[in-house]
């Protein structure tokens, strides 16, 4: 029997086991115990766990998201798509602190670092992994320039009745998809926005003409193609882009890395729903709750499996 509880240790090890995959209260419900017996039982268990991922990726992710009223650092080993480690907080100390308790050959084996525009993320890359390389993830820059494209869209809206007010407010998602992804009565509708509207045609067109940028095969290429498209940039749409053009005079270095380091953080953008939905599965976790489960739950860590002969002949 368990010291502390009235069950068997096996039952408490099952109740451990499988809080990391299921709700407290599902448990509760098959096992026939109170919730917060579930809940006591798994904080103790977690006192113990070991919740830290070996880093054996050269390219590693950070990125935030928004969880339990707070914005918490995630970090992530994008080639091999699997989480590493969920941070109390997104703070510039928190991060170096983070990153100096990595061991010496973990820190000198990461050459690439993929992350956004925040700046406390880069200034804790610079101080302990000076080596490595800074990649902002283009997904982060392409929606900082649809932003742009939204200014404009605003301040156009304001001139219109309200009929038409409503209907560029559903028609803005048009302007922020690709047009190949657009069928024909988009397409028309699209067409039709930007053919009575110059000043917003101008911003449409600016921002197609950035994605050709990621067209380019080498970092050469892309700089070239981003100084001519800055000078199609018109003086009626200029204070639109200005803060874009800013954001990429600051971290161009990290940018244009992207051509010759194709990393993206796609994946981490991935897992943050997914942690978010687990999040909204069990309402009332702390933190340490649910950064356990997390960092061992089998959906959002890869597990190792065994070979299927190794798997056969142990059936057998």
């Amino acid at each position: 029997m368990n010291e502390r509880h009235f069950m068997t240790k096996r039952l408490v090890l099952y109740i451990a086991q499988e809080a990391l995959r299921k709700t407290f209260t599902s448990i509760a419900y098959d096992v026939g115990i109170d919730e917060k017996l579930v809940r006591l039982i798994f904080q103790e268990s977690i006192k113990h766990l070991d919740t830290t991922t070996t880093i054996k990726s050269r390219c590693i992710g950070i990125d935030e998201l928004y969880l339990l009223n707070q914005y918490r650092c995630i970090i992530t080993d994008v080639e091999h798509h699997q989480i590493i480690d969920l941070l109390r907080d997104r703070h510039k100390p928190t991060v170096i602190s983070y990153l100096q308790h990595l061991p010496d050959t973990t820190k000198a084996h990461i050459a690439v670092v993929c992350t956004d525009m925040w700046a406390s993320y880069h200034d804790a890359v610079h101080q302990v992994l000076p080596h490595s390389k800074l990649v902002v993830d283009k997904f982060h820059v392409l929606k900082l320039l649809s932003g742009c494209l939204e200014v404009v869209r605003k301040e156009i809206r304001k001139s219109l009745t309200d009929k038409q007010r409503k209907t560029l407010m559903h028609d803005r998602f048009l302007l922020l998809r690709r047009p190949h992804d657009l069928d024909e009565r988009e397409t028309l509708i699209l067409e039709t926005w930007l053919g009575n509207f110059p000043r917003l045609e101008t911003a449409y067109r600016l921002k197609e003409g950035f994605y050709t940028i990621y067209e380019a095969s080498t970092e050469e290429d892309a700089l070239s193609r981003y100084f001519a498209w800055l000078e199609q940039i018109t003086p009626e749409v200029f204070d639109a882009f200005v803060p874009f053009t800013l954001t990429i005079e600051r971290y161009g270095d990290a940018i244009f890395a992207y051509f010759t380091h194709r990393y993206t953080a796609g994946y981490t953008e991935c897992l943050n729903g997914q942690i978010k939905l687990a999040q909204r599965t069990g309402r009332g976790y702390s933190f340490e709750v649910l950064r356990a489960k997390v960092l061992k739950t089998g959906g959002l860590q890869r597990q190792p499996r065994p070979a299927y002969g190794m798997t056969h002949s142990a059936l057998t």
